[in-house]
């Protein structure tokens, strides 16, 4: 059975007080009763927080930016919240509950009104909202050092909550908004200087006050000023630990000079930086003042501890955060930083079957990517986007042709599909390469099996210019072809030998060549580029008849001269869900949507797969090369094992509605013709309108789309204009077409 799998079952079969399965390490989801946040539609949580506004003792314009307010963030929060990246009642949920109760030991009434979620993030983040929620990334968790400083990081975000400097912000955005409206002599920079300072006071504030209540617990107090120091170098991976080229060599297999040695760019972390542009004050100052302040305080370390849940709790969890990353990059498209991440694990906790995984899948992609003509920086390889040692990273996949990756990723994956011979996706993944290699690149198994190893040359270079002509020839030719000693050891092996022979029937052994242009030829004839849609053969090809689909509830925005009205556009949204499953009933298609609005059968269960769903398809619109093997293909197993079909689907509509702009010429010909004015007249002083739909239908067990259906209407969207196209949609899905 597939390692994966294995895993799969490993995972959602066991009870769920059962530790992480490290080696068959499985993203983090949901667990227990799900928490009203989750529940309630965003216009359900407005409603009650306006009921809440009313009986407040304001004035009507208080309460009107009020009302605003809790609209825009109460919108912002649940599409987070749904985006399936926030989760409840797991392991780092728990453990972040637990620092909490100490920190709020002596307010319980404010340790009620909050709640802690954690968010699949690869950024190291905390924030607040103004609702009582508290978020706490992932990221943040795999780079604190230790439990006292995530403790004071969490007594930060507290005091943003109780001094509600969400909505403090979002009062002075308006007012310095309203006043740039009204003057023109408020600059740009006045205005965003403006909004830059009382940011920075909110922040000074949120230290001073989050240390008076970090200072009530047994906690070090010093965890507090080294935290500024995590946070000062959160941008980088959770640690620096050098990585070269060699891992990838072999006594004869070595890459050329050129390749390894290169200039980095120096960390560039300052802790003083000008902060005049900033929203925070620098990390410098935040430090002296929290030192400033712990000295008037005359606070001491002894007796505190840098953990008071446990420091076993922590480690593990932790760990949990740190493997999560590692899914995280993979799972969006970034398979050169997931890479770094499952190295970083392999040094940390040693290597397992999911960093080996994890590692085949970065090679095998970038590869793939390649060949296909994709630009690596959209993989994680721009350079500017690493510091220090780790650099070297990007910096050697970018420097790799698609012929020389192909070799590399041909060689890795053969291995670990021996170290794993019951995996089937390594096998699938190592096959599709060899085909790059030898199909797409071009590249003759015959510079493998003829490669002879240099010998030491033990003859006198000569010192005429002859001489000197030869030897550099000679070492040209021996760092150009250096990639034929890739097999080298592998070809002593039969069952190597045999492989590269049946990957290599029906393929031309053409004669290698570096003329670039040239293998860019032949790859356009032996392949379609696909970057970022479909190719257009693909587009017009018909499909299988599909009876069943799943898809996610449908996504609704509109702009009525540039403006949103959230409400609507939520209410509007659930008409076109039951548009769907009415059009679906007279149809004959069997369609399951993952709807929100169903509270019945909305659960920890339901709101998982979803998570998973939705992640499936973040890695497949991240990957442009649309004969990918995708990381979740196995995984999509658990999430559809309740569907009688393989298909997934996504539909949005957008619908925009603006003023004409004034058209003096048109005016012009118009009086000119003066019996065409009333006809300029009723064009002018109407609007244009525009609605439109796409929908996207995959099949999860080839990962390839197999419908890409785009209409664009001059219609406002109602109800029937949106029930044609859905019913020509699923009639279309139905009969192949």
């Amino acid at each position: 059975m597939n390692l994966l799998k294995l895993a799969i079952l490993g995972v959602f079969m066991v009870s769920q007080c059962m530790a992480q399965d490290f080696s068959n390490y499985q993203t983090l989801l949901s667990k227990g009763d799900m928490p009203d946040d989750f529940k309630l539609l965003a216009s359900e949580k407005y409603k009650n927080e306006v009921a809440d506004i009313k009986k407040e003792n304001n004035s009507k314009k208080d309460k009107k930016r009020k009302k605003n307010f809790a609209l825009e963030s109460n919108f912002a929060i649940t599409d987070m919240m749904m985006s399936g990246r926030v989760i409840y009642g797991d392991a780092l949920g728990d453990y972040v509950n637990k620092i909490a109760d100490l920190l709020l030991k002596d307010d319980k009434k404010l340790r009620k009104e909050l709640r802690f979620y954690i968010l699949k993030s690869t950024v190291a983040n905390a924030f607040s909202t103004n609702q009582g929620m508290i978020f706490i990334t992932t990221g943040l968790i795999a780079q604190v050092e230790n439990e006292a400083q995530l403790a004071y990081i969490i007594s930060h975000e507290i005091v943003h909550y109780t001094k509600k400097h969400n909505y403090e912000q979002f009062k002075k955005r308006e007012a310095i908004l309203s006043k740039a409206g009204r003057s023109s002599t408020v600059t740009i920079e006045e205005k965003l200087r403006s909004l830059y300072k009382y940011s920075k006071n909110n922040e000074t504030e949120a230290d001073e006050k989050g240390m008076e209540l970090f200072l009530k617990t047994k906690y070090n107090p010093y965890a507090a000023i080294s935290s500024f120091d995590v946070l000062l170098y959160s941008y980088l991976p959770y640690d620096i630990i050098e990585w070269k080229p060699s891992v990838f060599e072999t006594d004869y297999y070595k890459f050329p000079e050129n390749y390894t040695d290169m200039k980095l760019t120096e960390i560039s972390a300052d802790e003083d930086e000008d902060d005049e542009q900033h929203t925070h004050p620098n990390i410098g100052k935040r430090k002296t003042n929290m030192v400033t302040m712990l000295e008037n305080e005359e606070a001491d370390s002894n007796g505190k501890s840098w953990y008071l849940v446990s420091k076993e709790e922590f480690t593990r969890v932790q760990k949990i955060a740190r493997f999560e990353l590692a899914s995280l990059y993979i799972k969006s498209g970034n398979p050169a930083k997931a890479y770094y991440i499952a190295y970083l694990l392999d040094n940390t906790y040693g290597a397992n079957t999911f960093t080996d995984k994890i590692k085949a899948m970065s090679i095998y992609s970038l590869s793939h990517h390649l060949t296909h003509d994709d630009n690596l920086n959209d993989y994680g390889c721009e350079d500017d986007d690493y510091e220090g040692d780790v650099q070297l990273l990007a910096k050697f996949f970018s420097k790799l042709k698609d012929k020389e990756f192909s070799i590399l990723a041909s060689k890795y994956l053969y291995e670990m599909s021996i170290k794993y011979p019951g995996d089937n996706q390594l096998q699938r993944m190592r096959d599709q390469i060899f085909t790059d290699m030898l199909v797409l690149n071009k590249v003759p198994k015959s510079g493998f099996t003829n490669y002879i190893p240099p010998t030491a040359d033990t003859t006198k270079a000569g010192n005429s210019k002859v001489d000197k002509l030869k030897s550099k020839q000679k070492n040209k030719n021996k760092t150009e072809k250096y990639y034929y000693a890739a097999f080298y050891d592998l070809l002593k092996d039969k069952t190597f030998k045999n492989y590269l022979t049946s990957m290599s029937k029906g393929v031309e052994d053409a004669e290698d060549t570096d003329n670039e242009e040239e293998d860019v030829e032949v790859i356009k004839d032996t392949k379609t580029k696909k970057k970022g849609g479909f190719a257009k053969e693909e587009k017009e090809k018909k499909h299988d008849e599909i009876v069943s689909l799943v898809i996610f509830n449908p996504d609704y925005n509109a702009r009525y001269n540039d403006k949103v009205y959230l409400l609507e556009d939520e209410e509007t949204q659930n008409e076109i869900s039951n548009y769907y499953k009415t059009e679906a009933a007279r149809t004959g298609v069997d369609l399951s949507i993952i709807d929100k609005t169903d509270k019945d059968n909305f659960d920890t269960e339901t709101f998982n797969k979803f998570a998973l769903l939705n992640d499936w398809l973040i890695e497949r619109v991240s990957n442009d090369t649309l004969t990918m093997e995708l990381y979740q293909k196995e995984f999509i197993t658990y999430a559809f094992k309740d569907y009688k079909t393989k298909y997934l689907g996504w539909t949005g509509y957008k619908y925009t509605e603006s003023r004409r702009e004034f058209e003096p010429m048109a005016l012009v010909g118009s009086l000119l013709l003066y019996p065409l004015f009333p006809v300029y007249l009723h064009w002018q002083l109407s609007k244009d309108k525009e609605l439109e739909n796409l929908l996207l239908v995959y099949d999860v067990e080839t990962g390839k789309p197999v419908l890409f259906d785009y209409h664009s209407v001059n219609k406002r969207p109602k109800g029937l204009t949106i029930q044609a196209i859905i019913y020509n949609q699923l009639y279309d899905l139905k009969n192949g077409k």
